[in-house]
Formats: C-alpha cells, sequence, structure tokens
C-alpha cells in the first residue's frame, strides 16, 4: 500500500462477503509497568470511544443497519482489528474501520465507563480459583515486573487518562507498523485502490519501540528447585498448576515438543494425563498440559481441578507421567494417534479463505519462515519417538516445577511442604 502497510489478499468468489483484518505491532508488553491496562484500554476503546466524526452509538447503528461488523481488541503482542460486511456495503464498513484506526476520539465518558468496568473485574478476580492459579503460576515463573505476568491494578486504572491513550496511539498506531489481510469477493486491484484511498491521509511508518526485559537471572536461578504456592481459598474443589520455563518462539525443537505435549496433556481424551487421572484414578473431571512459545522464555505445564482431599496424591500422579514420558519412548500407537491428530487439527484451522490468508499475515507477523505452513505437516510427520525423548529430556524436568495450589490447605491429603517450600500467595487487591 502506498502508506506503509503491508497487505495479504485472498479473492473468493463464492459469497459476496468481504473479511478483512488488521495487526499493529504493539501490545501490551509495551505499556509502561505503573500504567499496567492502559494498552488493554486503548484497544477496546479504539473503537468503543468513537472517532473525532462519529459517536460510538452512530457507528453501532449504521454498521447494524447494514449487517456489518468493525471491532478492535489488543494483545500481549499485538494489537487487532477487523471488518466483515457484504460487498455491497464494503465502502462503507471500509469508512468505518479507517477512521477507527486513524482518528480515535477516546471518548472521556467512554473511558471512565471502560475504567468501571476494569475496576470490577480486578475486584472480582479472586472468584474463580483457577485464574487465581493461573496468575499466581505466571508471577512465581516471570516474577510481577515480566509483561507476561503483570496484572492491572485499580490504582493503576484510575490513573490512565484520555492523554495516556492518545500518546499510546499516535506512537503505535502507524500505517508502516500495521500490516492487513482481506479476503472475499473483490478484484486484487481493485482492492489495493480502495484501501489506497481510505488511508490515504495517513503517514508515519518506524516506531521507536522500548526496551523489554526478559526472564531476568534472578527467576531463572529459582527456577533450579521446586518452588510451592499456596493460595489459601475455602473450597471443596482445589486447582492445581505445575509448570516451568520452557522455550522461545522459533525453537527448532518446538515440534517434537508440540507431540510430546499431545501425548502427555494435550489431548483432552487420549492422553496420559487424562487416561490415569481421570479415567483410571478418577481424581479430576479434566485435566491436560500445555506449552507456550512466546517472544521470551514460555512454559511447560499441566493443570487440573481435583477434591482437596485427592489434591497431593493427583500432583504425585501428574510428577510421575512427567517423570516417565522422560525416561521412557513412546509407544509407536501413542506416535501416530498424536502426530494424526495435530495434523488434523492444524488442517481444520484453514478451513476459510480468511482463516488462511490471515494465518498467512499472522506469520510474517511472527517472523515464521515464508513456508512454515507448508512444511509444518511434513516436520511433524517426521518427529520419531526418540525425538520425543529427546525434547523431554532437553526441557521436562519435573523435579525444578513450580506447584501453584489454590485451596483449602488444612484438607489436603498430603502436607504441601512434601514437594517443596511453601509460600502463601497474597491475594490482597489494592485500591
Amino acid at each position: 500500500m502506498k502508506c506503509g502497510a503491508t497487505v495479504f489478499l485472498l479473492p473468493d468468489h463464492e459469497l459476496p462477503l468481504i473479511n478483512l483484518s488488521a495487526m499493529v505491532r504493539t501490545g501490551s508488553m509495551f505499556e509502561p509497568a505503573d500504567k499496567t491496562g492502559l494498552a488493554g484500554l486503548a484497544g477496546s476503546l479504539l473503537r468503543g470511544g468513537g472517532t473525532l466524526t462519529r459517536s460510538r452509538e452512530e457507528m453501532d447503528e449504521l454498521l447494524e443497519f447494514i449487517g456489518a461488523s468493525v471491532e478492535t481488541g489488543m494483545d500481549v503482542e499485538s494489537a487487532a482489528a477487523s471488518l466483515s460486511c457484504l460487498k455491497k456495503d464494503f465502502s462503507k464498513t471500509l469508512g468505518i474501520f479507517s477512521d477507527v484506526l486513524q482518528n480515535p476520539a477516546f471518548s472521556v465518558k467512554k473511558l471512565e465507563i471502560e475504567k468501571a468496568k476494569v475496576i470490577e473485574a480486578i475486584r472480582r478476580r479472586n472468584d474463580e480459583p483457577f485464574d487465581i492459579a493461573r496468575r499466581q503460576y505466571r508471577l512465581a515463573i516471570y516474577g510481577p515486573s515480566h509483561p507476561l505476568s503483570r496484572t492491572p491494578e485499580i490504582p493503576e486504572i484510575r490513573s490512565i487518562s484520555r492523554a495516556d491513550l492518545a500518546e499510546f496511539h499516535k506512537k503505535y498506531y502507524k500505517p508502516g507498523n500495521m500490516m492487513i489481510a482481506v479476503s472475499g469477493d473483490f478484484e486484487s486491484a481493485e482492492m489495493i485502490r480502495s484501501l489506497d484511498s481510505a488511508f490515504s491521509g495517513w503517514t508515519g511508518g518506524s516506531v521507536e519501540f522500548p526496551k523489554v526485559e526478559g526472564v531476568n537471572p534472578q527467576m531463572q536461578a529459582r527456577a533450579g528447585a521446586r518452588q510451592v504456592i499456596c493460595a489459601e481459598k475455602d473450597l471443596n474443589q482445589s486447582s492445581l498448576i505445575l509448570g516451568h520455563l520452557g522455550i522461545k518462539r522459533h525453537n527448532p525443537d518446538r515440534f517434537a515438543l508440540e507431540i510430546m505435549n499431545e501425548i502427555l496433556g494435550g489431548n483432552s481424551f487420549t492422553s496420559r494425563l487424562y487416561k490415569e487421572i481421570r479415567t483410571r484414578l478418577g481424581l479430576a473431571y479434566w485435566v491436560g498440559s500445555n506449552f507456550s512459545e512466546p517472544w521470551d522464555l514460555g512454559t511447560l505445564a499441566a493443570g487440573c481441578q481435583t477434591k482437596s482431599q485427592t489434591l497431593g496424591k493427583t500432583a504425585r500422579t501428574v510428577l510421575a507421567e512427567m517423570k516417565r514420558i522422560t525416561q521412557e519412548e513412546v509407544t509407536e500407537a501413542e506416535l501416530k494417534f498424536a502426530k494424526d491428530s495435530t495434523i488434523n487439527s492444524f488442517v481444520f484451522r484453514f478451513a476459510t479463505p480468511h482463516a488462511i490468508v490471515s494465518q498467512k499475515m499472522s506469520l510474517e507477523y511472527f517472523g515464521f519462515p515464508a513456508d512454515y505452513l507448508e512444511t509444518y505437516t511434513g516436520k511433524i510427520r517426521r518427529v520419531s519417538a526418540g525425538d520425543v525423548l529427546a525434547a523431554a529430556k532437553k526441557y521436562l524436568h519435573p523435579d525444578k516445577m513450580v506447584l501453584v495450589a489454590v485451596g483449602n490447605k488444612k484438607d489436603f491429603d498430603v502436607p504441601l511442604e512434601e514437594f517443596g517450600q511453601v509460600k502463601t500467595a497474597d491475594l490482597t487487591i489494592a485500591e
């Protein structure tokens, strides 16, 4: 595009529809630590706070009348914006979309309403036990200042002003800092002309990004020994997470780790954790594992909810299954099922043209090789039982897990001290 944005196009004339997604290189990882929550407010109020020429209500009324949508949002590593409409209404919808990106009003009235919603959510954040477990787990893994663990607090949210939102927008929302993916009933040359026209007055490309601290050496050193966090809640059902630091994005071992995770606990019904903990022992209704691959070190983790009286037994079983997968090769049947399941789910992620083109955009945004989609299934198929064992030995360390338990400690069947030195979580909410 003339304005500097990168565009991905995939014409599809089957239906008279057009879908557009955009990614802006920003995210909560770049917000000031003392303004945690700023990026999320900016993402929601970009659309929800109206523009300099249209109120939110006016946009809602027009979009509802033509059956179209324009949405915005924010994640840790990116900001999102999207539109969906009939082909005949594309010009009107694109006009609103471009106005939202370029000229947000960040209405003070809407900001105060949104801040009140966030504050109420903060006040209720200890209502859901597993949310407590996730939050305490991230704090134990990354420390309180890391972007992957920072949590908005009420005083910080109250301090955020319209000027903060406007400054955040001015710094990051530039056409040269944006990618757009479009699918639907259009001709490519015509679509480029429409986009160029809609964003013709928008300028700006380079962004000076603030330095983002990675996992600090102290936190990595602490990962060398078992940590136990207990969050006291008077509940019959307890929440449990066990995990530790893992890999960064683009690690070549990620394919073997994906298969290892699928066999260990990634598959809802056939994994080892599910078969042992839910089916054979009846300790939990659900149990699973996952691994993350952010820009910094991710985590390898397993989690479940179980009765307080069986929390210790469940933790022992999770750790035993983790240890077993690091000591012996998985079976050929497990390996085949995990690879087939992973490939099938991968294929179904691209069931629509827009899923394909938006995934292409996302992969380039996050720096994946140009042939990643085309080579993914082949790399999964080439994973061997030996590869899975090698990856498990290298990256999975049950003796160095962070264990987070949320529940009534006096009812636990095993003293948490069995798993390591226990630290009581502070669930206080600052006003």
